[in-house]
């Protein structure tokens, strides 16, 4: 099931891919990005990771985190070598995709002219197509929660390159 704006974001407890313990109850009084990714090793995926990391990651507004269907042995050789300031969660099992209403389907695949562009940016950035691991026609989502742990925006994707406008992002903070 989606969920919805003005819900309560479902919990995360959980470990980060190194270990650490986390939950999405500690950010309470904080405003969070939660962006659920597909794969690791997906080259849409890491651009995007990375540009949200750039752009958000010293931003004291605002927690990143981030979920990947992959182990933790993949994040740490493709979304995790890089100091990134967010949190990063492996989820192989898909339990929290799930808990999140986050969709597969086969309309993942089908992507347009943007998306080559995107992945050929993905690559000169020296992204690297890496082990499809979990859900293959995985569909990103984010959602931007409130410090009392609601959630202000749930986006669900279109298709594999599809995430939560920028723009959305920014007026979060300004709130």
């Amino acid at each position: 099931m989606k969920l919805q704006s003005g819900m309560k974001a479902p919990e995360i407890r959980f470990r980060d891919y190194n270990s650490v313990p986390f939950s999405l109850e500690s950010l309470q009084g904080r405003k969070v990005l939660l962006s659920f990714y597909r794969y690791a090793g997906c080259p849409f995926c890491q651009l995007r990771f990375m540009e949200i990391a750039e752009r958000f990651g010293k931003d004291e507004r605002l927690e990143l985190v981030a979920v990947f269907q992959s182990p933790e042995d993949s994040i740490r050789k493709h979304a995790g070598g890089a100091d990134v300031p967010t949190t990063v969660i492996g989820d192989p099992g898909e339990r929290f995709y799930k808990e999140y209403g986050v969709e597969e389907g086969l309309r993942a695949w089908f992507v347009g002219i943007t998306s080559a562009f995107r992945f050929t940016q993905s690559l000169g950035r020296g992204h690297v197509w890496g082990k499809k691991e979990g859900s293959k026609n995985r569909i990103p989502a984010d959602f931007l929660i409130d410090k009392d742990g609601i959630l202000r925006h749930a986006y669900y994707g279109k298709n594999m390159d599809d995430h939560m406008p920028i723009d959305w992002i920014d007026d979060f903070l300004k709130l």
